[in-house]
Order: structure tokens, then sequence, then C-alpha cells
């Protein structure tokens, strides 16, 4: 559930999101991920 949560709050965060902005979302989501996780 954590996963999902902080997932949301990236995305509250980048709002409004353009074409590009979902790759950048990406790399900052798995950035802070846990290697294997």
């Amino acid at each position: 559930m954590f996963d999902i949560d902080r997932l949301l709050h990236l995305v509250e965060q980048a709002l409004p999101l353009g074409r590009d902005e979902w790759e950048r979302l990406a790399v900052t989501y798995n950035a802070g991920r846990a290697r294997g996780a």
C-alpha cells in the first residue's frame, strides 16, 4: 500500500502531466524504490 500512496503523491505533485511527463514521473518513482522490490 505504501508504494501506491507514494506513486499517487508523486502524480499529484506533477499534475498536469504532458505527453512526456509520464517518463519523468516513472524515473522519479523508480529512483526511490528498493532494488529487487
